[in-house]
């Protein structure tokens, strides 16, 4: 029975068909390469003895573990989408298809790779199926990802739920450790390792974070990430982040109205005018445990503590 490329979405009738069909029945051979089977229905064929091929994924084949995940995954739509576009990068000349391969595993956790953060963090699948249509959304985007740049973010997500599993007072920093390490690879590979440090200005650092993938200048050169690599994941570091914007973004409406009329500060949020006037011993400071120029990141244990201590007297001071 040839049931290739027909466009087939729904197949439950056959699923509960092909259940119900005797044990003595004949051997039956179905096709049903090419469709776009949704949901949980291609495991459920899977089960059955019934595969649902793309000739897109050919280049998978040699790893049977991913093959597997990936067609699960085309089970849903955007994730459908997301593997044939990256066919498409992997069909040009040159392409990394072992890198896109290790990608395509950890991003469907196809080697059940997550198995600490899973037990660990309850709402975990939905950060993961967050972090799925985060990235691949960005093939829609006018500068298209790369490898890089989808790998890049998938690091940073696994560096923010590994911080959120430290201490409290550790997790901003051990997310802007993260960061810190990464623009030091960048570094010493535009510049060399004897370079790399002169390059390494705690303003240079500060621009780095902050390049935006978002309002992108039509006329750049290409595409940045910047910020893609930590704001998504502040509020998941400590829930009073977002108790902090809304208080901010209170603050911005009072002072745009302040500038057409006369107002009263006492509207402003009390525990916000205090922070701005003396900031609280108890905020994360912002370069905690980050090194000096050509010295040590702070990420060692043995001199993590030094750099923290100098590092928030000079925040306060």
């Amino acid at each position: 029975m040839d049931l290739s490329n027909n466009r087939l979405q729904q197949v439950a009738p056959l699923i509960q068909a092909l259940r119900d069909a005797p044990d003595n029945i004949s051997v039956l051979y179905i096709r049903m390469d090419e469709n776009p089977v949704q949901g949980g229905q291609v495991a459920q064929l899977q089960g059955l003895g019934v595969y649902v091929l793309h000739r897109a994924d050919f280049w998978i084949a040699p790893d049977p573990v991913l093959t597997r995940a990936v067609r699960i995954a085309r089970g849903n739509s955007v994730n459908a989408t997301f593997l044939d576009w990256v066919s498409e990068q992997v069909a040009q000349e040159g392409a990394p298809t072992a890198a896109w391969r290790e990608f395509l595993a950890h991003v469907f956790d196809a080697r059940h790779g997550y198995s600490r953060e899973r037990a660990a963090i309850m709402d975990f699948e939905q950060r993961l199926s967050v972090l799925r249509h985060r990235l691949f959304s960005q093939i829609h985007d006018y500068w298209a990802p790369n490898l890089a740049g989808l790998s890049r973010q998938l690091q940073a997500f696994e560096a923010a739920q590994r911080s959120s599993l430290a201490a409290p007072e550790d997790r901003f920093d051990a997310l802007l450790q993260h960061n810190y390490r990464h623009w030091q690879e960048e570094l010493r590979d535009l510049f060399g390792p004897e370079q790399a440090a002169s390059h390494t200005v705690q303003s240079r650092f500060l621009d780095w974070l902050l390049r935006s993938s978002h309002g992108l200048d039509q006329n750049a050169l290409g595409s940045t990430l910047g910020e893609q690599d930590w704001r998504p994941y502040l509020s998941l570091l400590d829930p009073r982040w977002d108790e902090s914007v809304e208080q901010w973004e209170q603050a911005l409406q009072w002072l745009e109205e302040a500038t057409a009329e006369p107002m009263d500060s006492g509207e402003l949020p009390s525990a916000l005018v205090d922070q701005m006037i003396a900031p609280s011993d108890e905020l994360p400071r912002a370069f905690l445990g980050l090194g000096a120029p050509g010295g040590c990141c702070g990420a060692c244990e043995r001199c993590g503590m030094a750099h923290r201590r100098r590092a928030t007297v000079g925040a306060t001071e």
